[in-house]
């Protein structure tokens, strides 16, 4: 069984009672590969996993701050030189001893406010160039690592079910597409969303996807807290968490 967990933290900093309390729940909750967003190097999984970071934050933060963090019980290798975005993205890959080779993309798509790299949100025209260049480096790492099992995860800051909860129909559009002809899967939409199937009105936007034809096949998905509605003293997201059981 492989267990993915993929959490925002909300720009958690090392020694403070939110860290405390999201340290207690890792433990809780022990993963064999974890995807957080909004986070501190310092916040760390489990003090065996190797990890990866996404570059320096692209706004005012604190020293060791980074939007992307990747965290496994192997030794991960960075592949951030494939990424012409590093502020909100990073890449790594690691080998399991079972499956093989697993890539990592984990990204922070565009919120509905501000800009990405000087593209304005309005229209999702921000959304669709993000996209647009996560293609352009999925053809190089695939190219370059064909045998391997990508992972794509982050906070897409947008929901994948019919009900709205954040995003827009335009970018629900765009990240539908955007997955269908990438031949993926998103493990945490839909009906296999963990959070709108228990926490109506919220929905998931933190996701984690995997190939059609990849390796696994989805046992269940999860959201903890286990309550209805983010608590806080946590985060304001949601962790979200897929198993999976290997076909082959």
């Amino acid at each position: 069984m492989l267990k993915i967990t993929n959490w925002n933290v909300e720009r958690v900093l090392p020694g403070s009672k939110r860290s405390q309390r999201i340290t207690e729940k890792f433990q809780e909750n022990p993963s064999n590969l974890w995807i957080l967003t909004e986070t501190h190097r310092d916040i760390c999984p489990d003090s065996a996993f190797s990890s990866a970071f996404s570059g320096p934050h692209e706004s005012p933060a604190e020293e060791g701050e980074h939007m992307c963090a990747i965290w496994a019980p192997y030794p991960i290798t960075s592949l951030n030189s494939y990424l012409p975005d590093t502020a909100r993205c990073a890449a790594a890959r690691y080998d399991h001893p079972k499956y093989g080779g697993i890539l990592i993309f984990a990204c922070v798509l565009p919120w509905l406010s501000g800009n990405w790299r000087g593209i304005p949100t309005k229209g999702g025209a921000a959304f669709s160039s993000a996209l647009q260049e996560f293609r352009e480096v999925w053809k190089k790492l695939k190219k370059d690592f064909p045998s391997d099992t990508l992972i794509f995860a982050g906070d897409f800051n947008q929901n994948l079910n019919d009900r709205h909860y954040y995003g827009s129909a335009n970018q629900r559009a765009m990240l539908e597409g955007f997955l269908k002809e990438e031949d993926m899967i998103a493990l945490t939409g839909y009906e296999n969303d963990p959070v709108s199937r228990d926490s109506h009105p919220h929905a998931c936007i933190d996701h984690i996807c995997i190939p059609k034809d990849s390796p696994f096949t989805l046992v269940s998905s999860e959201r903890w807290p286990n309550t209805p509605k983010p608590d806080k003293t946590f985060s304001d997201h949601f962790a979200t968490t897929v198993n999976l059981q290997s076909i082959k």
